[in-house]
C-alpha cells in the first residue's frame, strides 16, 4: 500500500489554527467542568509542560502553541509537505523547544516504546475522521502509553445525528472521485455538477433529505476561495468515518483510561443558550451523564464534535471553580466596536442583556485594555458571579476576550522570533493570518496588511504617512491588491485609500491592544 494510506496527498490542507487546542482555554474549559488541572489559585498551564499533537497539518496551531509556552512540543503529520512547511514556519519561535516529525502514527508509536515519553496534553483535530480503524486504534495505544495521570486529551470528530444527510452525499462524491480521471482538484468542479444535475432528477433521497442543496451550495462558495483543498480533505479520503458520541467515550474509556470531561466549545457549559426549556425539562430525567450528553447532540443535531478527556481527575467544589475563575486574568482581542449585541446558537439569535456587557466591557478597555483579574470585573460591576462567567464565556466565544497568562521572558523571545518570521513572510506573499500572542497562549487573526504595519511599526515607523507609505511601498511593486466588500481594488487610488484606512484603525483602535497582546 502506498505511505499515504488513503489519505488524499496530492494537495496540502489549508492553513487553520484551533484556539480550543491551547493549553490555556483547555484548562478553562475543564475548570468550568469542575477539574482540577493544577495553579491551585487560578486557571493557567504550568512551566515544563509536555505537548503533543498528532497530524498537524501545515502547523500552525502546534508552532504558536510552542512559542507561547514554556514546555516541550511534538509532532508528526505524515505529509512531507506538511512537515516542511511546519518546519519552515516555527524557525526562531519555539524553533528550541518543538519537534516535528513526518513519521506515521505506527512509525511514532514505536519510536515512543523506546523514547517513552510522558505528555501533559494530547491533541489531534479532525484526524479521527479521515483515517481508517487500525490508525485510529494506533492513535489510542498512543495514549494510553503516553498520557500522564491527569492528563488532557483533545479529540475531535465528525459526528451523527447531524451528519446524517450528508454521508450518503460523501459516499456518491467518493465513487464519482474514484470513476473519473484527472487530478483530484480537478475533479471537484465536475463532482459538484454531476451532484447538482443528480439533485435534480427528484430522486426520492433527495425529497426526504432537501439538506443537500444547501450542502452544494456551501461546497460551491469554497470553489471561490483557497478552501477547494478542503472538500478533498473532508470528503474524497479512502478512509472516512463518522461517529456517536457515546461510542467514542467507549473506546476512550477501554482503550486509554480516559474519561470524558467535557466540550472544548465554551459555550456549551450553558445549556439554555442550545436547549429548549422543554429540552432541559426533558433531559433532567436521564441520570446517565453519557446518555444525556448523547442526547444534547439530537437537540443540536451536532454534526461535529470537539470533546476534551482527562486520563483520572480531581473534581473541584462550585466554591473552588468560583475562586480559581476570579483569581483568573482576561484580556481584549478585539477592539470594542467589532462587539456584537446577539449571538447565533442552535436555538437562534440570542439577544445579549445590555446593561451587562456595557459594564463588562467598560472594565475590560481600561488602562489601554490591559488585562484584568476576573475578581477585579467583579467587585467593580457587582454582576452576579454566574452571569459574569456566563458574559465573559460570550465574549471568549465571540473572539473578543480571552484568559491569559503572565509573559515570562523565554515565553516572549520565542513569539517575537515567531512573529518576526510571519511577517518577513508577508513582505513576499500572503502568508498565515495568525499571529503569536505571549499572553494568551494562543494565536490571533491579524490579516496581512495589519501584520505588516506592526512591522513597521515595530521598525519605528510610528505616523500613519510613514506607516501607509510603507505598505505602499511593498506592495506597489508585487501588484498586491485589497479586496473590499468582495471586489478587487484596481486602481492605485482605491488601494493607498483602502491602507490609509487601515492605518488609521490601527493606530487609533488596534495598537493599544496588539502591545498587551505581547504582539508590538
Amino acid at each position: 500500500m502506498s505511505w499515504s494510506a488513503g489519505y488524499f496527498t496530492e494537495e496540502e490542507y489549508i492553513d487553520g489554527y484551533v484556539v480550543e487546542m491551547s493549553p490555556m482555554l483547555l484548562n478553562l474549559n475543564l475548570t468550568i467542568a469542575g477539574f482540577d488541572v493544577g495553579l491551585r489559585h487560578k486557571v493557567g498551564v504550568e512551566d515544563g509542560i509536555r505537548y503533543l499533537e498528532l497530524g498537524f497539518g501545515r502547523g500552525t496551531s502546534i508552532n504558536i502553541h510552542a512559542a507561547t509556552y514554556d514546555g516541550q512540543f511534538v509532532g508528526t503529520d505524515f505529509n512531507p509537505s506538511h512537515a516542511f512547511m511546519a518546519r519552515s514556519n516555527m524557525r526562531g519561535g519555539g524553533g528550541n523547544n518543538v519537534v516535528l516529525y513526518d513519521e506515521s502514527f505506527d512509525e511514532l508509536l514505536a519510536r515512543f516504546a523506546d523514547e517513552k515519553p510522558q505528555f501533559d496534553y494530547i491533541v489531534f483535530h479532525g484526524i479521527f475522521t479521515w483515517v481508517n480503524r487500525a490508525i485510529q486504534d494506533t492513535m489510542l495505544r498512543i495514549i494510553r502509553q503516553t498520557l500522564k495521570p491527569g492528563g488532557v486529551v483533545y479529540n475531535s470528530y465528525n459526528c451523527y445525528p447531524g451528519w446524517s444527510p450528508k454521508a450518503p452525499a460523501r459516499h456518491l462524491f467518493k465513487l464519482f472521485s474514484e470513476h473519473s480521471s484527472g487530478s483530484m482538484l480537478d475533479k471537484i468542479p465536475n463532482m459538484l455538477n454531476f451532484f447538482e444535475a443528480f439533485l435534480k432528477t427528484e430522486s426520492a433521497y433527495m425529497k426526504t433529505t432537501p439538506q443537500n442543496q444547501k450542502l452544494l451550495e456551501e461546497l460551491k462558495k469554497f470553489t471561490t476561495t483557497d478552501k477547494t483543498s478542503y472538500i478533498a480533505h473532508e470528503y474524497l479520503n479512502a478512509a472516512w468515518d463518522c461517529f456517536w458520541y457515546s461510542d467514542i467515550v467507549a473506546r476512550m474509556e477501554n482503550m486509554t483510561k480516559c474519561n470524558d470531561a467535557c466540550n472544548a466549545k465554551i459555550l456549551e457549559h450553558y445549556e439554555d443558550l442550545n436547549i429548549s426549556p422543554e429540552g432541559l425539562t426533558f433531559l433532567k430525567s436521564i441520570k446517565n451523564k453519557i446518555f444525556r450528553e448523547q442526547l444534547k447532540d439530537f437537540y443540536v443535531n451536532r454534526q461535529f464534535r470537539t470533546d476534551i478527556y482527562q486520563k483520572g481527575h480531581a473534581s473541584l467544589n462550585p466554591l473552588e471553580v468560583s475562586q480559581k475563575i476570579l483569581n483568573t486574568e482576561f484580556v481584549m482581542i478585539k477592539p470594542l466596536n467589532e462587539f456584537k449585541n446577539k449571538i447565533g446558537t442552535p436555538r437562534g439569535e440570542a439577544e445579549l442583556a445590555k446593561e451587562i456587557y456595557d459594564k463588562v466591557l467598560d472594565i475590560l478597555t481600561q488602562k489601554s485594555f490591559a488585562p484584568k483579574v476576573v475578581r477585579e470585573i467583579f467587585e467593580a460591576t457587582q454582576i452576579p458571579f454566574p452571569q459574569l462567567l456566563n458574559a465573559l464565556s460570550i465574549l471568549v466565544a465571540q473572539g473578543m476576550c480571552l484568559p491569559c497568562q503572565k509573559i515570562s521572558t523565554k515565553v516572549k523571545k520565542q513569539a517575537d522570533a515567531y512573529n518576526r518570521n510571519l511577517f518577513e513572510q508577508q513582505m513576499f506573499r500572503s502568508s498565515s493570518v495568525f499571529v503569536a500572542s505571549p499572553l494568551t497562549g494562543s494565536g490571533i487573526v491579524i490579516p496581512e496588511t495589519m501584520q505588516l504595519l506592526i512591522k513597521g511599526y515595530i521598525e519605528n515607523r510610528k505616523t500613519q504617512k510613514e506607516l501607509s507609505q510603507y505598505i505602499w511601498d511593498i506592495y506597489k511593486p508585487q501588484g498586491r491588491k485589497h479586496v473590499k466588500d468582495g471586489k478587487v481594488l484596481n486602481e492605485d487610488s482605491e488601494n493607498i485609500a483602502e491602507i490609509d484606512k487601515m492605518t488609521q484603525d490601527f493606530l487609533n483602535n488596534r495598537l493599544p491592544i496588539f502591545k498587551q497582546l505581547g504582539i508590538c
